[in-house]
């Protein structure tokens, strides 16, 4: 057991940190909020009340 874990020791502890980098990148992007929407314009819908101010004299 002691040659399992003592064996490429280097290699482990570098893959160790660089799984622990990843899931921390992969942590703050998920908690981060989402993007402001901003409309791409022509693709909103356009309200056609009828009411009587929305006619111009």
């Amino acid at each position: 057991m002691k040659t399992l874990l003592l064996n490429n020791w280097k290699a482990k502890m570098a893959s160790l940190m660089v799984a622990i980098a990843v899931w921390y990148l992969v942590k703050g992007h998920v908690q981060r909020p989402s993007m402001p929407f901003f409309p791409i314009p022509g693709t909103q819908n356009v309200d056609c009340s009828n009411s009587a101010f929305d006619h111009i004299a």
